[in-house]
């Protein structure tokens, strides 16, 4: 992840300065702010900006969720709504599939490059998470 801590501060600037974040920057903000283990700071952002039909902020909730407080029914529930939204995600992180050499040029909802984005940029997370992927 490179210098995460640094990458989230200007993240964050950008977002204040563009709350409607027309970049799209909270998607990568958000699962790099669990990452750090920044919990009331991820939670703030995935309230805030409610996309929860992104596999970024679905799965994101779903590990927040479960991070915080194990494997809850909240956590569960979160789980199986991610899981909904995008059901390629479980295989990529799971390492059932393999992921491309090269990340896709663009996703859609719900489809499997939309999953190898997102396991991309939080695999790292999910594996040192104790638990999460049992």
């Amino acid at each position: 992840m490179g210098d995460c801590d640094e990458a989230v501060a200007h993240w964050r600037d950008m977002l204040r300065l563009c709350p409607n974040d027309n970049l799209g920057l909270r998607h990568v903000l958000a699962p790099n702010l669990l990452h750090l283990n920044r919990f009331e700071a991820a939670r703030e952002l995935l309230d805030d900006y409610e996309d929860p039909h992104f596999a970024e902020w679905a799965y994101t909730d779903a590990l927040l969720k479960y991070k915080q407080g194990g494997a809850t029914s909240g956590a569960g529930k979160a789980l199986t709504a991610a899981i909904k939204n995008n059901p390629h995600v479980p295989a990529y992180l799971l390492g059932e599939k393999h992921l491309p050499k090269q990340p896709p040029p663009h996703d859609a909802l719900g489809s499997t490059d939309e999953a190898v984005l997102y396991v991309l940029s939080s695999l790292e997370t999910w594996t040192s998470t104790k638990g999460a992927l049992t």
